[in-house]
C-alpha cells in the first residue's frame, strides 16, 4: 500500500476534520508511460480515466462498486503532439476523445474502438486576445468546450496574469510577480516545465489551474471565469519539506479538489524527495505529507470520491484512493459513518 490500508492528513491546532485516503486499487499499466490524465465523471455514465502518453491513448472505464477496472481502449497516436486530452462521451459503448495538438493547435476527435482510431480535425482553440507576453500555457476541456490559460507578463507594472480564454473566460488573475527568480524565467528542464500551467476540472464547470513551476501558484475559477481561489506555498517552508534549497528544481502536479479542499504533489528533482500538500479553505499555509517517491496525485471521479494516482517506474501503475474526512479524535482507520 503507497499510504497504508487507511491514512490520513492530520488535524491542525484549529481540530478541524482530517482527510483520510484509503488504496482501494492498483494496476499496471504495462508499456504505456502516461504524460497527461483527465477524468470522466457523468453520473449516467461508467466513470473513466483517459491518459495519453507521447505515442497513444488509453481510456479506462471504471467499475466502481469495487472498485476495479471495467474495460481498456487504446489508439496509437502518429504525427500529434498531445497536450491534453479528454473523454467527452460514450457512442453506445466506444469512447469519443478530444484530443488538443500542441504541434497547430487544433482539437482532434478520435472514436476510439479495439485497435483503431477514427479522427477528425477542427479548429484551434479561440476566445479572445491576451495582453502581454505570454509566458505558460495550460488547456482543458470542460463541459462547454476547451479552455486555454496562458500566464502574461506586464513588464511596465512588473507582474503576472493569469487569463483563461476560450468558453467565455476571459477574465484575469493578477499577482505580483516575484523578484528572485522572476517569474516565467526559472529554467528547470529541456522540457520547459516553467512554461507549463496544469489544469483540471471542478464541478460546477470551473477550472483548476495550477504553476507547475515556482512559484506553484494555485487558482480556481467559478464557470463564469471568477477567480474564487487563489493560494501559494511559502517558500521557505517548502524548501524546509522537501529539503531543496533552489525551488527551481522543483515541480508541481495539478492541483484537484476533494470537497471544499486541494490536493496537489511536490517534487525535488534531484533528490526525488516529494510531498503532497492539503489546501483547506482559509488557511493560510497547506498541511504537508511525506509520500513514496515515485507517487503523484493527478485526479479525481467526485461523484464516487475516488482520487487518481499514478507510481512512476518500470512499468507505470494506476492507483485509486477513496477519501473521507474524520471529525475530532477519530482514527482513519475507522470506516466513516
Amino acid at each position: 500500500m503507497a499510504l497504508g490500508p487507511a491514512s490520513g492528513y492530520g488535524q491542525s491546532e484549529d481540530r478541524s476534520p482530517e482527510l483520510c485516503l484509503q488504496q482501494v486499487y492498483e494496476s499496471t499499466l504495462g508499456d504505456f508511460e502516461p504524460i497527461g490524465l483527465s477524468t470522466f465523471d457523468d453520473p449516467d455514465a461508467n466513470p473513466a480515466i483517459t491518459m495519453w502518453s507521447r505515442t497513444s491513448l488509453l481510456v479506462i472505464s471504471l467499475s466502481v462498486a469495487e472498485p476495479t477496472i471495467k474495460s481498456t481502449f487504446r489508439a496509437a497516436l502518429s504525427g500529434v503532439q498531445p497536450f491534453g486530452a479528454a473523454l467527452t462521451r460514450w457512442n453506445d459503448a466506444t469512447p469519443v476523445v478530444e484530443l488538443f495538438d500542441v504541434s497547430d493547435g487544433t482539437i482532434r476527435t478520435m472514436e476510439l474502438a479495439t485497435d483503431v482510431a477514427a479522427e477528425t480535425r477542427t479548429p484551434p482553440v479561440t476566445g479572445g486576445a491576451s495582453t502581454g507576453a505570454a509566458s505558460a500555457l495550460g488547456v482543458l476541456r470542460t463541459e462547454t468546450g476547451w479552455v486555454r490559460a496562458q500566464r502574461v507578463m506586464d513588464p511596465i507594472s512588473d507582474t503576472s496574469a493569469i487569463v483563461l480564454l476560450g468558453s467565455g473566460f476571459a477574465r484575469p488573475s493578477r499577482y505580483p510577480a516575484p523578484s528572485s527568480p522572476p517569474l516565467g524565467t526559472a529554467k528547470v528542464s529541456t522540457r520547459r516545465i516553467d512554461r507549463i500551467l496544469h489544469m483540471r476540472r471542478v464541478i460546477g464547470n470551473g477550472a483548476l489551474v495550477t504553476e507547475a513551476a515556482f512559484p506553484f501558484t494555485i487558482v480556481e475559477f467559478t464557470s463564469d471565469g471568477t477567480e474564487a481561489w487563489r493560494v501559494a506555498p511559502a517558500p521557505d517552508e517548502l524548501r524546509d519539506q522537501l529539503g531543496e534549497a533552489d525551488l527551481r528544481y522543483v515541480i508541481a502536479t495539478p492541483a484537484i479538489k476533494a470537497d471544499q479542499a486541494l490536493l496537489n504533489t511536490l517534487v525535488a528533482l534531484r533528490s526525488g524527495r516529494r510531498v503532497s500538500a492539503l489546501w483547506l479553505p482559509d488557511a493560510t499555509s497547506p498541511r504537508y505529507r511525506r509520500i513514496p517517491d515515485d507517487l503523484s496525485f493527478l485526479g479525481a471521479v467526485p461523484s464516487h470520491r475516488l482520487l487518481v494516482a499514478t507510481r512512476s517506474g518500470q512499468p507505470y501503475s494506476l492507483i485509486l484512493f477513496r477519501w473521507h474526512w474524520t471529525d475530532q479524535g477519530q482514527s482513519c482507520t475507522r470506516s466513516p459513518t
